[in-house]
């Protein structure tokens, strides 16, 4: 073998070393070993051992130091993580006690938007819900629930179509009503239903009054 077959047979040699020592290929090792003992008389083994043990350990140091700030990147965006947590979490039990209530499978959602009973309806659709109404006493209680004390909203239900004949906003026939004592009485052509504070009803004039918008999903 010439002078540099020889130095790329010993280069082989050396680069498998390095190999063995980073992934520690146990396998493999005692052979590699044993190729280098049959290169003694070259001086291979004294030539390949100080600087790759330098260069392993110098790429142990970096992997370490590499693995530290990694480490301390994952603690930190862990810490990030439970802080956002419990940012959801209060902000979650803020909102469940005042502006969204849920009752089987619907869900009664204000932002505490205040307009009239047409602009409330398109608010809701482009929100993908309707203007909210009560379907039976847990639904209406979970409305009242969300009304600040002397405050009033909208329901999506009117006799617009037929004095005295209340409607769903889907055209179907109301089948629950919490009327107030002596409502609903059609005072100056009131056809839209507002709910109050106490959760009690009354036919209102839908084209002045702004109220408070309730969506259901």
């Amino acid at each position: 073998m010439g002078p540099a077959g020889e130095s790329y047979h010993h280069f082989a040699i050396a680069r498998q070393a390095l190999q063995l020592s980073v992934y520690g290929d146990e396998r493999n090792k005692g052979a590699v070993e044993n190729r280098i003992r049959g290169h003694r008389s070259t001086g291979l083994t004294m030539h390949l051992c100080q600087p790759f043990k330098a260069l392993v350990l110098a790429m142990a140091l970096m992997m370490a130091s590499a693995f530290d700030a990694l480490q301390r990147q994952v603690t930190a965006l862990e810490k990030n993580i439970q802080t956002l947590q419990a940012d959801v979490s209060r902000h979650q039990k803020f909102f469940s006690l005042r502006w969204v209530k849920s009752v089987g499978k619907k869900t009664f959602m204000s932002t505490g938007t205040k307009d009239s009973f047409e602009n409330g309806k398109s608010l809701c659709a482009k929100a993908g819900g309707a203007l909210a109404c009560p379907h039976n006493h847990a639904e209406n209680t979970a409305l009242r629930e969300i009304l600040k004390d002397s405050e009033r909203a909208y329901l999506g239900m009117s006799d617009v179509q037929t004095e005295g004949k209340f409607l769903y906003l889907n055209g179907e026939p109301v089948t629950y009503t919490n009327w107030e004592m002596g409502e609903p009485n059609n005072n100056k052509n009131e056809d839209c239903v507002a709910m109050y504070d106490n959760g009690k009803w009354n036919d209102i004039d839908c084209s002045k009054s702004e109220m408070l918008i309730i969506c259901k999903f």
